[in-house]
């Protein structure tokens, strides 16, 4: 099976939760499995793009009530 990670919110967050707290979960996953950090990546400037992700990570929203059934759900994921 391949890894599907995904990001679900609390869609009634206001606009700067919703784009601070994934890319802090990001950064906590990418401490817990290092294998989805990829290589640099170089931009057509000449810059490098330093760990580019392997994997999609989608950021989704969900209501409140909605919430701990998909949890419940993903924890018998693998």
């Amino acid at each position: 099976m391949s890894l599907k990670p995904v990001i679900i919110l609390d869609e009634t967050l206001p606009t700067g939760l919703k784009a601070n707290f994934p890319a802090v979960m990001a950064m906590s996953l990418g401490k817990l499995r290092p294998d989805l950090v990829g290589a640099d990546t170089p931009t057509g400037d000449g810059f490098s793009l330093a760990g580019i992700t392997t994997v999609a990570l989608p950021v989704l929203g969900a209501s409140a009530e909605e919430l701990p059934a998909l949890f419940d759900k993903a924890a018998d994921l693998p």
